[in-house]
């Protein structure tokens, strides 16, 4: 008898959908990829799964109820992992209805589309640290206790999300759980997040001076305005581990017998001035100063100084660890944006 399971996966072809189909595919499953109408060849931004057995696309949207149904009825999956978000904490000040209905709405179409389709369906919903805001433990830690307070549109949809899920996990006996998972990044994490935005400025520098491009004295540098690295509060401290690992923890909840919330973190923090220091580190600039400036419009209204989780939980019940270290985390990320941008000169 096959154990070959049909696990479904939104947000494709996001950063952590590049992770995750990756192990399910490895561990002999059906993976299909949803994603939504697109004027381009979704696979061109995930080429490693183009022509692979075992894998396929469907096109739907999250928001629209009907889209849904029609994808639970004709893939019956075993396991389901929502991972479409708006997740961009910034953009969801200026777009906070979008960001609620595919984050919150989104989240309720798939759930309706599990009860009236395929109960049987295991499923995973991908929350945030930003849930918890600046609420924490006597220890400064967040875990799956502490209780949920929202500083953005982003992170108050995400908690609607989690009471939805809640609610049909109880209401109806769905296998429905919710990752609370603190930040993780990796070679596919989009240009618009602080890490990726810092280590494809690194990339591109480098290619920049070895093919001078432009001039640069190190000890009376003057970097063109222009050309300079654009950053908002580089004080924030945030707990980052990588995607593959986060993935993993996200398969291994829908193993369980019983649904259960985690979260998923590395308990340890890191500024963002750290990860200039690393970033530019990797191309023997010590003092990354001359090649940034502040941009107010970066800002968020309201903002988390610092998060950092406690992952206790998901190491007892899951046998789950974070295994990636930070410095060697970044330094994978300058060097594929080095070569990205090695390829496009």
């Amino acid at each position: 008898m096959s154990n070959q399971k049909i696990c479904v996966i939104t947000g494709c072809p996001g950063m952590d959908f590049h992770a995750l189909a990756a192990i399910l595919l490895e561990k002999g499953n059906k993976v299909i990829g949803v994603h939504r109408r697109s004027s381009g060849d979704v696979l061109d931004r995930a080429p490693e799964f183009r022509n692979r057995e075992n894998f396929s696309l469907y096109c739907a949207d999250v928001t629209d109820s009907g889209s849904m149904l029609s994808l639970l009825r004709d893939t019956q999956p075993d396991e389901f992992y929502n991972l479409a978000a708006q997740s961009d904490v910034r953009i969801s000040f200026d777009q906070p209805q979008l960001t609620f209905m595919v984050n919150t709405l989104g989240v309720l179409n798939q759930l309706e589309a599990i009860r009236t389709e395929c109960a049987w369906t295991k499923y995973y919903c991908a929350l945030t640290s930003e849930c918890f805001g600046n609420n924490k433990n006597p220890n400064g830690l967040r875990d799956e206790n502490t209780p949920l307070w929202s500083r953005s549109p982003y992170g108050t949809s995400k908690i609607a999300a989690y009471h939805t899920v809640r609610n049909y996990r109880e209401a109806y006996g769905i296998f429905a759980c919710c990752g609370f998972l603190f930040n993780h990044t990796g070679v596919h994490r989009g240009l618009n997040f602080v890490e990726r935005k810092i280590t494809n400025y690194v990339g591109w520098l480098y290619n920049a001076l070895k093919n001078h491009d432009f001039e640069m004295d190190h000890e009376w540098a003057v970097m063109p305005d222009e050309k300079k690295l654009s950053l908002g509060n580089l004080d924030a401290q945030r707990d980052i581990g990588a995607s593959t690992d986060f993935c993993y923890g996200m398969w291994l909840m829908l193993q369980q017998d019983s649904p259960e919330d985690f979260v998923l973190a590395t308990g340890k923090t890191h500024s963002i001035r750290e990860i200039l220091d690393a970033a530019f580190d990797c191309i023997d600039i010590k003092d990354w100063g001359p090649y940034v400036k502040f941009d107010s419009s970066m800002l968020r209204p309201t903002e988390v100084d610092v998060l950092i989780g406690d992952a206790s939980k998901a190491k007892r019940v899951l046998g789950w660890e974070p295994t990636r270290i930070f410095k060697s985390l970044i330094s994978d990320m300058v060097e594929n944006d080095i070569q990205r941008h090695s390829r496009a000169a």
